[in-house]
């Protein structure tokens, strides 16, 4: 399983929307218009209920969580949550330890945690 830039909290990470998105009406449905991404005001209803960390707790194969070490709108703490997760549940297992983070150009630093 990958896990890309891993969200630990949604409801934390992505209460800036409803304050600083402007609502709209699409096709009948209200949306928050984030810099020309709609999102749905029920998907954001919706993300109050998602408990990733939880669900994290039940996986059984390896995983890879990657994080872009300049994200700034999920940030590392995602990713480090999981880390804790997996590490308590195979200790010492090379899937779960953190990897040196390598340059990618342009896009900047890219971390990726096994």
């Amino acid at each position: 399983m990958v896990l890309w830039a891993p969200v630990a909290k949604p409801a934390e990470t992505f209460a800036y929307i409803p304050q600083q998105a402007e609502r709209k009406q699409l096709n009948g449905r209200s949306v928050f218009d984030l810099r020309g991404y709609y999102v749905g005001e029920r998907f954001m209803e919706a993300l109050l209920g998602i408990r990733p960390l939880d669900a994290a707790k039940e996986i059984t194969i390896p995983v890879l969580a990657a994080q872009g070490t300049e994200d700034k709108s999920v940030g590392l703490s995602g990713s480090s949550a999981y880390l804790e997760i997996f590490r308590k549940k195979a200790p010492g297992s090379r899937f779960y330890e953190q990897v040196k983070a390598i340059r990618t150009g342009a896009s900047g630093s890219l971390g990726f945690y096994l």
